[in-house]
């Protein structure tokens, strides 16, 4: 009798244990299936759909690797928004994948970053499998997020290498000889940095779109702060030669 009772309450612990089992595997499986309705394709990018945890309405644009034309590219911008939203990431890792996503490419030479405030997608990315590349790191985020999302055998242009380990000296040795000054600086207005460029051997530039002020057209890029020299798009000679080009506003 009591083996017959100790059997039964095996079996009816084993029945809860597979009824868990099932639910939570049919809630795992839903919820994949609902991650992965929400990665699309640009022409160059594969996108991510980052929602709000509690009302889930979208808060932005996670990328999360190149498409294979991306990868064919030899420079690629990361722009601030896609489909009318902010780009919020780079790479990542979504529910149901256990290999984070990665920007790679073999053919990659520069990369401008000019997305505002990035982060990642769920759960931190292994590095970015990308080398020998020149990043040019238009964006508010500071060193932490280049730190952990790229590898130091890149270059990386920055507005000031000198303020860009204030708070990061411990990364400082690993990333010292990668952190290079740009020398090729757009600002709005004086002393308030747009974008910046930098010279390379292969000569890549990608122009910046043209600034916007509420109040104010915009009157072209000048060398100089009086706006009497206009900018012939010309580009530096040599990596030691600098250009510092000024925003001209025309009050509409």
């Amino acid at each position: 009798m009591r083996r017959k009772k100790i059997v039964a309450i095996a079996l009816t612990l084993l029945m809860i244990i597979g009824t868990v089992f099932s639910l939570c595997s049919c809630w795992y499986f839903w919820a994949v299936s609902t991650e992965t309705k929400n990665i699309f394709e640009t022409d160059l990018f594969v996108c991510y759909y980052d929602k709000n945890t509690q009302d889930k309405t979208i808060k932005g644009i996670v990328i999360l690797e190149f498409t294979e034309k991306g990868q064919e590219q030899e420079v690629i911008v990361i722009p601030k928004e896609i489909n009318g939203l902010p780009v919020k990431g780079l790479c990542g890792q979504i529910m149901g994948y256990t290999v984070p996503y990665k920007l790679k490419s073999n053919k990659l030479k520069k990369l401008y970053v000019n997305a505002e405030y990035l982060g990642y997608a769920k759960g931190n990315p292994d590095k970015n499998e990308i080398t020998n590349v020149d990043i040019i790191w238009n964006t508010n985020e500071n060193a932490l997020f280049l730190i952990d999302t790229f590898i130091a055998e890149n270059n990386f242009y920055v507005a000031s290498s000198m303020l860009f380990f204030e708070n990061y000296s411990m990364k400082y040795n690993e990333f010292k000889d990668s952190i290079h000054n740009g020398n090729i600086r757009y600002y709005i207005e004086k002393d308030n940095f747009y974008r910046i460029d930098n010279f390379s051997s292969d000569n890549l530039y990608v122009l910046p779109e043209d600034p916007s002020k509420e109040g104010y057209i915009f009157g072209g890029w000048y060398t100089d702060e009086d706006f009497n020299n206009k900018w012939d798009k010309s580009f530096p000679k040599s990596q030691e030669e600098e250009l510092n080009l000024y925003a001209k506003w025309v009050k509409a």
